[in-house]
């Protein structure tokens, strides 16, 4: 058998299967079972409780990278849930025209019992811990044993992608990964009903899941079954057309910004083929690159490269693999960037199953035992470069000093957000905007004064990934603020100043001081509130104590301002 792959069409799989022994089913066996399918449990609880106290962490100590993608998600889920339009302030779209995130409206009605983002947050958890179930059932039956199952159940547990697209807020295609190792699981047990379904679900997830299913119905149609093969490659394609022209729909019928990451390639999906296809020196060269070699070392090392002996099945990986390392984009082929590579995690560790299943046709028994001892040290290693690890690691080095003004800057912004009232509109540094998302106009500053990333189109999509320094032209912004009625501007300036330049963002927030709409109701080291028609001179005194500038007229506040901000203590 090819590739040791799944069995030919109208094949029982029992006369194929790993020979074991005649006491297969003896009441030891099943002990046996019992039993690991016990320590399964344990593993994924484990998980799911350090997992969630990792995530849970991060909300509550404002740790996130920046908290911009969570905070998107949760607001749109949020207006679902209560039966609105999921048009995000936040980015200045329906959420369906930034991603096909259908998955939202099954995931809408858990705000009903839970209005939190720790929903989503606890969501893709326990998605990405239960695919170690099938996973394992997988590997058992492929492998005829449940030590293997649990092999493979720990290796994924702690394999660095995974726990990276888990800790890195929250994005909907995570979910895709348990459902396309279902679909594996039901693929070799000929349940098609189940496996298209599981299929249809993964793809709802994000537009770019339909290409991987076509590339998977192709290595159906030629090593399992023909008829299913074709059905799977017609699925993904109608999933990649629907998904796209519903993005378009929402995007007021024009394409997705995100074809600029592809801008060397081509500006669409017929010439970004093509361009593959007539450049393969270019494709070479991002492949071979240094970012290129690490990112694939990232995905194939914890696996002890065990993929690449089945490369009948590794090429369904290729669509994925190409978008992340084709992009210019560069967290997309990072393992900070996992969640990137959430489609890659099944296929690999499917690879992997097959693969072993080849070498214990080469080495007998024994000899894949040895495998695995090998294939668990791999995984160990492998496990100290997840997140989990990171994250106790950065804790236990970080001084006494940074904890303590972490915590104060968290409490700062915890006093400053409850004078916010429940349905004030607001505009906010992209830091504060997970922890306002239940805002109906909630905008990430400078919106909408001043328009940055704002849409879907090709110029706020270049505005997000290049954050070149404009000049702003004082009056026109000044009028700008007059004209947006937004009754309240949350800054946080020692964290992130996305989707600006750090120069942009301090000449932004100085003319928002300078401008008489607003006046400054909470000030301290971390973090200042105003409020649109407050007091001004109530807010130039707050903001001389916590400066130590004296202001008696307008034109002292610049003073002040520099003055306040030269306080701001580092970013941690």
């Amino acid at each position: 058998m090819a590739d040791g792959v799944l069995l030919p069409p109208k094949q029982a799989p029992k006369a194929v299967s790993i020979p074991v022994d005649s006491n297969q089913h003896s009441p030891s066996q099943l002990s046996v079972d019992a039993f690991a399918r016990f320590l399964l449990w344990v593993m994924v609880l484990l998980y799911i409780a350090l997992m969630l106290r990792t995530v849970f962490h991060l909300y509550d100590s404002m740790g996130f990278h920046t908290g911009w993608d969570l905070a998107i998600f949760d607001q749109a889920t949020r207006l679902i849930s209560r039966g609105q339009t999921p048009f995000v302030t936040l980015r200045g779209l329906h959420i369906l025209s930034d991603h096909f995130s259908v998955i939202l409206y099954f995931l809408a009605p858990l705000y009903w019992l839970w209005d939190s983002p720790k929903v989503l947050l606890t969501t893709q958890t326990v998605a990405l811990a239960l695919g170690a179930f099938p996973l394992y059932q997988l590997a058992r039956e492929r492998l005829n044993s449940p030590w293997w199952g649990l092999c493979f159940a720990a290796a994924y547990l702690s394999y660095p992608m995974l726990q990276w697209a888990n800790t890195y807020e929250f994005h909907p295609d995570t979910l895709a990964v348990p459902l396309l190792l279902a679909a594996f699981l039901c693929l070799w047990r000929r349940r098609w009903l189940s496996y298209f379904l599981c299929l249809l679900l993964a793809a709802l997830t994000k537009e770019n899941v339909g290409l991987t299913v076509c590339a998977l119905g192709v290595w159906v149609w030629w090593r399992i079954d023909r008829r299913i093969g074709f059905l799977t490659v017609i699925a993904g394609a109608l999933f990649l057309i629907g998904a796209l022209a519903t993005i378009r729909y929402f995007n007021g019928g024009v394409a997705s910004g995100y074809y600029l990451l592809y801008a060397k390639y081509g500006h669409n999906l017929p010439s970004l083929a093509l361009g593959i296809i007539t450049r393969p020196d270019t494709v070479w060269s991002d492949a071979v690159s240094v970012d290129g070699r690490t990112y694939l070392r990232h995905l194939f090392q914890p696996l002890m490269f065990l993929p690449l002996l089945t490369p009948s099945l590794l090429l369904t990986a290729l669509p994925a693999m190409a978008t992340n390392l084709f992009s210019s984009r560069g967290i997309m082929h990072t393992l900070e960037g996992g969640y990137y590579s959430a489609l890659l995690i099944p296929l690999l560790f499917a690879a992997s199953v097959e693969s072993c299943r080849r070498l214990h046709s080469v080495f007998g028994r024994r000899g894949l035992m040895l495998v695995g001892i090998n294939f668990v040290a791999w995984a160990m290693i492998g496990a100290t470069q997840n997140s989990m690890w990171k994250q106790k690691r950065d804790l236990a080095q970080m001084s006494a000093l940074q904890k303590h003004t972490r915590q104060e800057r968290r409490r700062s912004a915890q006093r400053m957000m409850r004078l916010i009232p429940a349905h004030a509109s607001v505009t906010a540094q992209i830091s504060l905007t997970p922890y306002l998302s239940h805002h109906r106009q909630l905008y990430t500053f400078p919106n909408p004064f001043l328009q940055r990333g704002w849409g879907n189109t090709l110029k706020a999509r270049r505005e997000l990934e290049t954050l070149a320094k404009h000049h702003i032209r004082s009056p026109l912004f000044h009028r700008s603020i007059d004209a947006a009625d937004i009754e309240y501007i949350a800054l946080c300036p020692a964290k992130s100043t996305f989707p600006m330049t750090s120069a942009n963002f301090q000449e932004c927030v100085l003319l928002v001081f300078q401008n008489p709409s607003y006046g400054i109701i909470y000030i301290d080291r971390d973090v200042v509130l105003l409020r649109r028609r407050a007091n001004r001179q109530a807010g130039w005194r707050l903001l001389s104590n916590a400066s130590g500038v004296h202001i008696q007229q307008a034109h002292h506040v610049e003073a002040a301002f520099w003055r306040w901000l030269s306080q701001q203590p580092f970013s941690t």
